[in-house]
């Protein structure tokens, strides 16, 4: 079985759009960042309104990996990748170097630390 909608979801700094691309790579499918879409030159945040229906469109997209944050949208995303197995979590202290360090491997608390969220559209 093929994966067709591949959305990723985690903290700031966890590695979402480098699983996005490295999966992207890997299986041919489009990579599509929200940060991307959402922010706009200096900074400037897409008006809430319009952020949404950007969102829909993005997500009736055939095939994609989807990465980003972005609560006020997973009503849109989730189910468009609908088969959803049991999220994964990932302790900073497992991740291969040299992520390991950049995401606070050795640091007090960090084997708790959840890294990612992965939802797979089987």
């Amino acid at each position: 079985m093929t994966m067709k909608r591949i959305a990723i979801i985690g903290p700031g700094g966890a590695g979402k759009s480098t699983l996005a691309r490295q999966i992207g790579a890997k299986t041919g499918l489009p990579v599509i960042h929200l940060d991307a879409h959402y922010w706009h030159e200096g900074w400037v945040e897409t008006p809430k309104e319009e952020w949404a229906q950007a969102v829909r469109e993005l997500a009736e997209g055939e095939a994609w990996v989807m990465d980003g944050n972005y609560g006020g949208t997973m009503e849109i995303r989730l189910p468009a990748a609908p088969a959803l197995p049991p999220a994964r979590r990932h302790a900073a202290g497992s991740l291969p170097e040299p992520d390991a360090a950049r995401h606070g491997a050795g640091l007090p608390g960090a084997a708790d630390m959840v890294l990612l969220e992965v939802y797979l559209e089987l």
